[in-house]
């Protein structure tokens, strides 16, 4: 503490205090880089914000998209299924599961290439 030049001493001793107005304009000059830092802070906080609420919103749109396109698919599956019955004229109930086992592999196969296309283009 001696040595210490923020208490105003010295080597050769006392010297007097450091003039207030010194300590008052350092005290304020570090408050001003503290606020600006803040303020830099404070943007780079809400632009981050701004960028996770746009990805919130593609996010939801692709689900909505999603959401659509199953509904579609289903109907197709549906109307699929109602042509091949009628095309093959399915009257035995083995035959009726037969059809269906056909039709059930079929659709797990659009799955998977509607699902691993979906996923690459994420």
């Amino acid at each position: 503490m001696r040595n210490d030049p923020r208490n105003g001493a010295t080597a050769k001793g006392w010297s007097g205090k450091t003039p207030t107005r010194n300590i008052q304009a350092m005290v304020v000059d570090e408050l001003e880089k503290q606020k600006l830092s803040n303020a830099n802070k404070f943007a780079e906080i809400e632009q981050k914000n701004a960028l996770q609420q746009e990805k919130i919103v593609k996010l939801k749109q692709y689900q909505n998209e999603q959401q659509l396109n199953s509904v579609d698919l289903q109907k197709t599956i549906a109307t699929l299924r109602e042509i091949a019955l009628a095309h093959f004229g399915v009257t035995k109930s083995t035959d009726v599961t037969t059809s269906m086992g056909v039709l059930s592999s079929v659709e797990s196969l659009r799955l998977a290439s509607a699902t691993s296309s979906a996923a690459a283009s994420i």
